[in-house]
């Protein structure tokens, strides 16, 4: 069984519906509870908390594949994103969106793009356009993200 909560989350104690894993530390509560009503023995938990996270760290094959990008960009006179590691700016944005806790990133966050427009088809526009400019740089869908509210005219 898997479920999707901050390791953060206290296992017990007071929860709303406002929080944002509410609704899986519930099921949680739920599976604890059939597993003693059927003396089920339940296995320890497995917490994935390694930071950076898996997904934003960068394989052999996907690194040598932006180090490419990055040399023909440099041959043909072009500016290119330096090739990381790993994404700790993807990686604090996740800890930390739709979280309160006031922690600020000290890094620089080149690849987080923050856009603002005039109305919902703007914005739109904008980002379709940029998903262009980076798949003829050759990155892949795999490789984007785009987080939005609910798109809607004023």
């Amino acid at each position: 069984m898997t479920v999707t909560v901050d390791p953060a989350v206290p296992e017990r104690g007071k929860r709303g519906v406002q929080d944002l894993f509410y609704m899986s530390c519930e099921m949680i509560d739920k599976l604890n509870a059939l597993a003693r009503q059927n003396h089920v023995k339940r296995e320890p938990d497995i917490v994935l908390d390694e930071h950076p996270a898996v997904r934003y760290r960068r394989g052999p094959k996907r690194r040598a594949e932006q180090e490419a990008r990055v040399e023909r960009k440099a041959q043909a006179g072009q500016e290119a994103l330096t090739v990381s590691p790993a994404s700790s700016a993807l990686d604090f944005l996740e800890q930390n969106l739709y979280r309160y806790s006031g922690r600020v990133y000290s890094g620089k966050a080149e690849e987080i793009r923050l856009v603002q427009a005039v109305n919902p088809a703007e914005e739109i526009s904008c980002v379709v356009r940029e998903i262009g400019k980076m798949l003829r740089e050759g990155y892949r869908y795999r490789d984007m993200a785009v987080i939005s509210e609910a798109l809607r005219e004023s």
